[in-house]
């Protein structure tokens, strides 16, 4: 389940009832994305802006910030806007 994968990372990402790892984070991310979930698109597309359990990459950024866009995702609209 693409929501629940991505809910997972956001837990992870924020250290929330759960100690804080970016690179779990980025895993779920990862996994949420690769099923179709917007969230998980737009929070991965963050990890790589940022390289946030990953290495930095500003392409793959604007790729996942893209696929989440094109679902609807306005944060990830927003995000593409910034680049």
């Amino acid at each position: 389940n693409g929501e629940a994968l991505y809910q997972l990372g956001v837990l992870y990402k924020l250290g929330e009832k759960i100690k804080k790892d970016e690179g779990l984070a980025f895993y779920y991310f990862s996994k949420a994305a690769e099923l179709g979930d917007e969230w998980g698109m737009c929070w991965l597309g963050d990890c790589y802006l940022s390289g946030d359990g990953c290495k930095a990459d500003k392409a793959k950024a604007r790729y996942w910030y893209q696929k989440s866009a094109e679902l609807g995702n306005e944060s990830a609209k927003e995000a593409l806007a910034e680049l």
